[in-house]
């Protein structure tokens, strides 16, 4: 197993300003909320192939949307509040190639650390690995899967989690279904063609919150939803936060294509 370990002293500036809706606040009582609603580490999973992507040269999260990588707006996103000073980057496919475009996270403000599989350990795996390369004395970690778009809002998830003590909390979105629906009378007569609409149904965003005491039941090998959600399900300490923001999965060209003209929207 070996970790790659760059440090940067953490400054504020500019890159919050990305971020659909911030808006700086100079009142010392909302900000001290703030930082209080904030989580200082995060997870980022970016072992991806990407071969449906066509992709051969990076890990999928490297994916270009608009001149940046997909978890670079991910980044953004857990910053919003500008709480995470410490990221992991979990890798296993291509993961030089990940290292060397993270570099030492000073273009993130961050301390970066790159946690690299000598052979796949499945995602529970790669998680528990990156969360014990965390500070000792961490209480909470943001975990991402890093080939999703998105802009939720961390910090009500972090609220939410918290007030429940949950050992782990789960974004759940309602994604736009990939097909137009039909609506028509009984004699087949259409009243309505080709809107595609939010699916009644929640899914899982690949956006979790984790406080400590999951680190001791996340798999050495295997998939963490497979095996530790489950055991968490029956101990009543698993939550779902339901977010309407913008989310975009990303696994075909025609998602990436979409992802490149949605992003400006949602991204600053």
């Amino acid at each position: 197993m070996r970790t790659l370990v760059f440090r940067f002293n953490r400054t504020y500036n500019t890159r919050m300003e990305r971020i659909e809706g911030f808006q700086p606040k100079n009142n010392d009582e909302v900000r001290e909320k703030e930082l209080f609603l904030s989580v200082p580490h995060a997870i980022i999973l970016c072992g991806g192939q990407g071969t449906r992507l066509g992709l051969t040269d990076r890990p999928k999260p490297m994916a270009d949307v608009n001149g940046r990588t997909i978890f670079e707006y991910q980044i953004d996103a857990i910053q919003r509040y500008g709480g995470v000073n410490n990221i992991v980057f979990a890798a296993g496919h291509l993961a030089n190639v990940l290292a060397d475009h993270v570099g030492n996270g000073s273009r993130y403000d961050v301390t970066a650390t790159v946690s690299i599989e000598d052979t796949p350990l499945g995602r529970g795996g790669a998680i528990k690995k990156a969360l014990r390369e965390l500070p000792s004395g961490w209480r909470e970690a943001i975990v991402t899967n890093g080939d999703n778009l998105w802009n939720l809002d961390i910090q009500e998830m972090i609220s939410q989690h918290r007030k429940a003590q949950a050992t782990a909390t789960i974004a759940v979105v309602q994604p736009m279904d990939q097909f137009g629906r039909v609506e028509f009378t009984e004699d087949g007569t259409v009243t309505k063609f080709g809107e595609k609409e939010k699916r009644p149904d929640w899914i899982n965003a690949g956006i979790y919150i984790f406080s400590r005491n999951i680190l001791d039941q996340l798999p050495d090998i295997g998939d963490h939803e497979t095996t530790t959600f489950q055991n968490l399900v029956v101990e009543g300490t698993l939550q779902v936060f339901k977010s309407e923001g913008f989310w975009k999965n990303i696994d075909t060209l025609k998602d990436l294509e979409e992802a490149r003209k949605e992003a400006p929207k949602h991204f600053l």
